[in-house]
């Protein structure tokens, strides 16, 4: 299968291509020529390998340019970095119509949804490399407002031919989150923070795949630039599976029956996560309705009700970090695919976007059967959710998840759909990450008080929440850590410093 750019001004790719070079030369993103259809009913029963080879499969072999057997080998030791043999498990909330799939996407290394991509991702990389005779050394760039830094250290880590830089907004993630990137080892990354939010850090990102003159320099010394953000093909696929999965779980579990749907909610920023179940609909999983939860930040949801992108607005730091972003990379997928492939309008839309932070599209199409909605959830609302979820049935969840429960909530009433009632069925929802990793807003949401040691905080979480796993031993075992990485720079100042530490 060939990728073509959103933009239209760059010549069509295979896959191996595409994964290495991230995003397009144009400023675009790579998107597959047609959506391939998934047998999801012959996929029922099989393992996380099988189905992950028959949805990605399609795109990445054959004329993709790798191997079905490396595919299936580089599935297989990506899975066997989770700690639970399904890799992505669902816990079943409530019964019948009004039942909950929470799709447990945090078992990974770093404890976050974006693991089930990066723990592949370097592997699709090193396969992309073979396919396309590839020398040097990859630099794979990455902006993060939380775990895609993590999760794409970890992912890279001593990975032979490659290196990875990563930037993070100092004050707009998570103590843990933090930890996590500022203590991880291994000899071929790099973690700077920035004075400044993730938009910034995006922002430089992008700036520097545009740079010719940086690109230049960098071709010079031997590296070729790719990233681990979702602008990359290699971040979208492997989502797509747990799609697939996690709906088979329910018809396994009785929920619904053959042919019948579920919604899907996720709490997201960048828009990756939902865009792949957009992708997954089309491939024929029976999805509804698709809703896209965000906090104060609520610029997506303002978007699909109005049909106006503004990001001309102050960023909120919220209890859910990871969702604190005003420009939405993977929207611009979710453009080319509303528009029927209009690339003209799509590259119109975005460069309006970076020139004026807003632009006008007008009618969003659908508002039918099987809508893409949003909604948004305030901080407190967002805490008395997840308070709720916890007394009502047990279960944990960090505030992102418990922003997409609210807006579930609000979703069921008719509060999303201009208030007719939508149709009573289950509901799958992400959740994206650990509540330990955001422990003292879990636990303020449960009427605990946080102690000045977020290690300490940990503990006291379990014992409130009576959770007797406790806190994952990849997050307690920070405490012994040492950082190895403490830079700060002015956002103006990233590219020069990013070539900077890829001469030591």
């Amino acid at each position: 299968m060939r990728f073509s750019s959103t933009r239209g001004g760059a010549p069509q790719q295979g896959a191996a291509r595409a994964i290495l070079t991230g995003l397009a030369p144009d400023g675009g993103l790579y998107v597959p020529e047609r959506i391939a259809p998934i047998d999801v009913e012959s996929l029922l029963d099989a393992g996380w390998v099988e189905v992950a080879e028959a949805v990605m499969g399609p795109y990445l072999t054959a004329e993709g340019g790798l191997e079905p057997e490396d595919l299936r080998q580089a599935v297989r030791t990506a899975a066997a970095r989770f700690e639970h043999e399904d890799v992505v498990p669902v816990e079943l909330l409530g019964e019948g119509s009004g039942a909950i799939g929470l799709l447990e996407l945090f078992g990974g290394p770093t404890h976050a949804f974006k693991d089930v991509a990066l723990t592949l991702l370097p592997h699709l990389v090193t396969l992309a490399r073979r396919a396309e005779g590839e020398q040097g050394t990859t630099l794979v760039l990455t902006a993060t407002s939380g775990d895609t830094g993590k999760a794409a250290l970890e992912g890279f880590r001593d990975v032979p031919d490659t290196e990875v830089v990563v930037l993070y907004p100092t004050e707009g993630v998570s103590f843990m989150q933090k930890q996590q990137m500022r203590t991880q080892a291994g000899e071929n990354v790099h973690v700077l923070g920035i004075h400044g939010d993730f938009d910034d850090a995006q922002r430089a990102v992008k700036a520097l795949f545009a740079d010719e003159g940086a690109r230049e320099r960098l071709d010079a010394r031997g590296y070729s630039i790719s990233s681990a953000n979702s602008i990359n093909l290699g971040r979208l696929l492997p989502q797509m599976v747990y799609y697939v999965t996690g709906y088979a779980a329910l018809r396994r579990a009785g929920v619904v029956a053959a042919g019948e749907q579920v919604d899907v909610v996720v709490p997201t920023g960048n828009f990756g996560n939902l865009l792949a179940a957009t992708w997954a609909r089309a491939a024929g999983v029976p999805l509804g309705s698709l809703v896209c939860a965000t906090n104060e930040n609520r610029v997506l949801a303002d978007f699909f009700a109005t049909g106006t992108y503004d990001a001309r607005r102050s960023l909120v730091r919220t209890d859910s970090p990871s969702m604190d972003i005003l420009v939405s990379s993977n929207l611009e997928r979710y453009l080319y695919e509303a528009s029927g492939g209009d690339t003209a309008r799509v590259r119109t839309a975005l460069e309006t976007l970076a020139r004026e932070r807003r632009f006008d599209w007008g009618e969003l199409p659908g508002r039918g059967a099987n809508p893409v909605l949003a909604g948004a959830a305030t901080r407190q609302e967002a805490a008395e959710t997840l308070r709720r979820v916890h007394a009502e049935h047990g279960a944990l969840v960090d505030p992102h998840t418990a922003v997409a429960l609210h807006v579930l909530e609000r979703y069921r009433t008719g509060e999303l759909t201009d208030g007719q009632a939508p149709a009573s069925r289950p509901a799958l929802v992400a959740a994206t990450a650990s509540p330990y990793k955001f422990a003292p807003a879990v636990l303020g949401a449960l009427g605990g008080e946080a102690d000045p040691d977020e290690f300490e905080t940990l503990v006291r979480l379990a014992t409130t929440a009576a959770d007797e796993r406790g806190a994952p031993a990849g997050l307690s075992g920070l405490r012994e850590a040492e950082v190895l990485h403490d830079r700060v720079v002015e956002v103006a100042e990233v590219p020069a410093t990013i070539e900077e530490v890829l001469h030591r």
